[in-house]
């Protein structure tokens, strides 16, 4: 058998993070894939700079939440939305 057939799901997760630059260039992917607008990578990376890591990982989860929730229709105005007040007060972590 070929080695192919014998890749799990963390080996595609863990390819993926390979091919990102950092932590912000990951999350970044996660939400505009999320949001169902992949194409606009740069866009969310964007923001996720603007506004840092930890507050980026909070509006993210609000995010999921919302959506499970119904509470959330469109959840690419949503995330836009949430972090337009958090840009320039990026929160150290």
């Amino acid at each position: 058998m070929k080695r192919a057939e014998y890749r799990t799901k963390t080996d595609s997760l863990t390819m993926a993070r390979r091919t990102m630059h950092s932590e912000m260039h990951a999350l970044a992917k996660e939400v505009s894939e999320y949001c169902g607008e992949p194409k606009l990578f740069a866009q969310y990376l964007g923001r996720i700079k603007a506004i840092g890591l930890p507050d980026a990982y909070r509006a993210f989860s609000d995010l999921k939440d919302g959506v499970n929730r119904h509470v959330v229709k469109e959840s690419a105005k949503w995330w836009m939305w949430r972090t337009k007040d958090l840009q320039g007060k990026k929160t150290v972590a």
